[in-house]
């Protein structure tokens, strides 16, 4: 059952404090993801600060994405999504590495950053045939709900706002990837279809990738 405690909304302004509240979730459930694990080049200490940058990139710089947040009664974030808007990719302008991007690469070690800017942030023009769809869709970056809020329909609730938003902006297509295969039947109730999967190797582990894709309907 949804609990009733929770408002849902597109979150109109986000701010650091958002952002804040965007790691806490992060961090508690992907510690042990191999995505994460591989994206920190191993040191998952850095787990908090690559959240930090990656939220920060896509919702505080102008046009390139925004955000939906559950808050239960005392204004917690218990839940939250973000998205690049169509035509727009994480990292992809300056104004979005603007917000701890180079400061996170100068973090990472050697193999740490050769991963990270091979695997996620390749620079423009890029040649990564993956980010066709990521472009051209309403592209889910972060989909997190607290560990005690899960399984009440939470994330349900947020992406009917989000499919809602996609309309708005005449976009057909949404998309996403999960790294957990568990998540994958929760994206199948909620509207998504899988229509890719990859192994994505590093020195650290292998990761899966599956790619999930929705088409708005009414768009």
């Amino acid at each position: 059952m949804r609990p009733s405690n929770l408002a849902y909304s597109r979150v109109d302004k986000p701010d650091a404090a958002f952002v804040e509240a965007a790691v806490n979730i992060f961090v508690g459930l992907m510690e042990e993801d191999p995505l994460a694990v591989g994206l920190t080049g191993g040191d998952i200490s850095l787990l908090p600060m690559l959240c930090r940058v990656m939220v920060s990139g896509l919702v505080l710089a102008p046009g390139i994405g925004e955000a939906y947040a559950a808050t239960d009664e005392h204004g917690v974030v218990v839940g939250f999504l973000a998205f690049s808007l169509p035509g727009q990719l994480l990292f992809a302008t300056e104004e979005s590495r603007a917000h701890g991007f180079y400061d996170y690469v100068a973090s990472l070690s050697e193999s740490g950053k050769e991963y990270f800017l091979n695997v996620m942030a390749k620079l423009p023009p890029d040649p990564n045939e993956a980010n066709k769809l990521e472009q051209a869709s309403y592209w889910c970056n972060f989909a997190f709900i607290r560990a005690d809020y899960q399984g009440k329909g939470v994330a349900k609730t947020l992406f009917q706002l989000s499919f809602q938003r996609g309309i708005d902006l005449n976009e057909k297509q949404m998309a996403l990837i999960a790294t957990n295969p568990k998540n994958l039947p929760i994206y199948k109730a909620i509207g998504f279809d899988l229509i890719d999967h990859k192994i994505v190797s590093s020195q650290w582990n292998d990761c899966n990738l599956w790619f999930l894709y929705r088409e708005n309907e009414a768009a």
